[in-house]
């Protein structure tokens, strides 16, 4: 029964893979997520793909890196399964674009063609990469559907927050990266956060988010970029004031969940104010604040149904 498993996956790894040269021997499975099997092939893609990301990740021991590339398959797994329930996952969708442009920015690359070239050297091609973000997109757009109802947004609050922004000459942005974590049954809050606090002084921040944090920032190091002070919550932008340009925050409550901030950078910029644009960003990064707490909310619900297998 196993040789005939191994048999089907091997075909099913050739016609992917495009080579002739592995063997059933050398076939083993790592995860099974339900009914649907990851081999250490699929590790192996997934471990070079997170590396295109995120370079940092080739200093890390192997047993980490399996790890995150089992928590980053595993994770997109479930989110598929649900998203096909929804919506058709295949064929092309034009809105990919603007999302492949963001993706590439992010990494200091000007143009999608040096992009493909640069996801090449890790075994990828841009088409894969398209699947991948699209399935995020979906996701994001499944959370915005079912839960977009239930955001509130306190207008009044942001416009007194615009009045008094408004006598600001310059404003302040900062260049962040975060690691967005829960306490686990079992653990409490200050094991929680000596484990992370111990693996940055060992393995970076970056490399931290990719194997702690929660936030779909991870897979990039936890990297947000840049973010105006209006946009942040009077306890974020207490604490970025009160941390040096390349340390990092203490864990701040963040709802039901902890973030620790890295401050990479800090800018001002002269203000040109247009309070009814203003309004409009603060409001998006306020919806977007709330939806992101519902979709961790949503997945952690059907990852409960979900059974995970390890090898």
């Amino acid at each position: 029964m196993m040789n005939i498993l191994k048999l089907i996956i091997f075909l099913s790894l050739f016609i992917f893979y495009h080579s002739g040269s592995f063997s059933t021997e050398n076939i083993e499975i790592k995860i099974k997520i339900n009914d649907q099997i990851i081999t250490n092939f699929d590790l192996e893609k997934e471990k070079k793909y997170l590396m295109a990301l995120n370079p940092n990740l080739k200093n890390l021991k192997k047993d980490l890196q399996e790890k995150i590339a089992k928590d980053s398959i595993a994770k997109e797994m479930i989110k598929k399964n649900e998203l096909a329930k929804y919506f058709k996952l295949d064929g092309e969708d034009t809105i990919i674009s603007q999302f492949i442009k963001n993706f590439h920015t992010n990494l200091g690359i000007q143009n999608e063609n040096d992009f493909e070239i640069y996801l090449n050297g890790f075994g990828w091609t841009l088409d894969e990469v398209k699947k991948k973000i699209k399935i995020e997109v979906l996701w994001n757009q499944l959370i915005f559907d079912r839960f977009i109802k239930q955001v509130k947004i306190n207008e009044l609050e942001l416009k007194k927050k615009i009045d008094k922004s408004e006598k600001k000459l310059f404003r302040t942005l900062y260049e962040l990266s975060e690691i967005v974590f829960q306490i686990e049954k079992g653990k409490t809050f200050d094991d929680t956060v000596n484990l992370i606090n111990k693996s940055i002084k060992e393995i970076g921040f970056e490399n931290t988010a990719n194997l702690y944090s929660i936030s779909d920032s991870s897979k990039i190091g936890g990297k947000i970029g840049w973010v105006d002070e209006n946009n942040l919550s009077t306890a974020l932008f207490n604490s970025l004031n009160n941390t040096e340009v390349g340390a990092h925050t203490s864990a701040l409550n963040l709802n039901s969940k902890f973030i620790i901030l890295k401050l990479s950078d800090i800018k001002k910029e002269k203000k040109i104010i247009n309070k009814e644009k203003e309004l409009a960003s603060l409001i998006k990064s306020e919806q977007n604040r709330q939806l992101d707490n519902f979709s961790k909310i949503f997945f952690d619900k059907i990852k409960i149904n979900v059974k995970i297998y390890e090898y």
